[in-house]
């Protein structure tokens, strides 16, 4: 028979729980819980399948595939080579634009106030979801120099409607993020400091907390003091 694009996700579903129990020497018995987990997946599925829908067409590029990165970093007058990478949920190609996409399944929220608020400001103003986009961005860019590549970040919480987007938004600039080479650089830059400073044995390595002001971007020893 014909199958329904609702059977079609219940079996990958099916296929995935029994998948993942195998790996982790259970049986094939389904819980309560189990179920309830499955309900909320195909909710998101559905999310992203609508999104994907109203948006189409596009190309897909790669589904959570690692990709990785040699960052040169300067400690104690030394470079050393970092090796960074993450698994990316998805990139494709549209309209000519490579879209970095990571999946969200937290509160919604694609604003950020600029580069230094991503590095530099108190934890609870900091956007780590923006943080790990632009960093897969850079990975992507890394290999891809010449890309147009744009970060997006999909939160599958959010009710879908013919205004559902997925750009980020620069409160700095008061504008829409459609191209990360505009935010290559600084970002490279700081990423850089912040490895050099992890790598740098006479830096702490500290928990950082909303109350330390040495912190925040008003600060000009927050590289070298750490309470």
């Amino acid at each position: 028979g014909i199958m329904t694009r609702e059977d079609v996700i219940e079996n990958a579903l099916n296929k995935a729980f029994y998948s993942n129990k195998l790996k982790a020497g259970k049986s094939d018995e389904v819980t309560g819980m189990h179920m309830i987990i499955k309900e909320v997946l195909k909710h998101y599925v559905l999310q992203i399948l609508k999104y994907d829908q109203h948006h189409s067409p596009f190309t897909i590029i790669s589904l959570e595939e690692p990709y990785n990165s040699v960052v040169p970093v300067k400690v104690d007058n030394e470079i050393i080579h970092v090796n960074i990478g993450g698994v990316i949920d998805r990139i494709d190609l549209q309209n000519n634009m490579v879209r970095i996409i990571d999946y969200k399944t937290g509160t919604p929220g694609q604003t950020f106030d600029g580069m230094d608020s991503l590095f530099r400001e108190i934890p609870s103003k900091r956007n780590d979801a923006v943080f790990q986009v632009f960093l897969y961005s850079k990975l992507y860019m890394d290999i891809n120099p010449q890309a147009k590549a744009v970060p997006c970040l999909l939160f599958l919480r959010e009710g879908y409607d013919n205004e559902f987007s997925i750009t980020l938004s620069d409160k700095s600039t008061k504008a829409e993020v459609h191209d990360f080479s505009d935010y290559y650089n600084p970002f490279d830059e700081n990423l850089k400091q912040v490895l050099s400073d992890l790598f740098n044995q006479s830096v702490p390595f500290t928990q950082t907390s909303d109350e330390e002001y040495c912190n925040t971007i008003k600060c000009p020893y927050r590289n070298i003091c750490h309470r």
